[in-house]
């Protein structure tokens, strides 16, 4: 008889897991979220996906590791700044604002 059926719950299907679940994917990789999801319970879990998981796909997983939400949304407001600055750019060089209409000398926000 094995030990205790170790589940979690998972963010990505709203309900309890089997962490064989997590580790048997069909992309045949673990989940991506596995290591966030897992390691508080298993520390040593990082060690055993790196000696289970052969070199190429341990490197490709490590590769696709979801960031943590504070860091895509700091990400994505850096990338909304850059493509707002870029619009306001060419904006000045053509005339037009990002719809393609004249800008109105004196008119913003009336």
């Amino acid at each position: 008889m094995g030990g205790p059926r170790l589940e979690t719950r998972c963010p990505r299907l709203g309900h309890e897991v089997p962490i064989a679940y997590c580790y048997n994917q069909p992309e045949g990789m673990p989940c991506g979220r596995m290591l966030s999801c897992w390691e508080w319970r298993l520390p040593n879990l990082r060690q055993a996906l790196e000696r289970l998981l052969p070199r190429e796909k341990w490197e490709q997983y490590l590769s696709l590791q979801a960031k943590p939400r504070h860091v895509a949304l700091v990400q994505e407001i850096e990338r909304a700044k850059l493509s707002r600055h870029r619009g306001a750019e060419q904006e000045e060089k053509t005339g037009e604002n990002a719809h393609g209409s004249e800008r109105e000398a004196g008119t913003f926000g009336e």
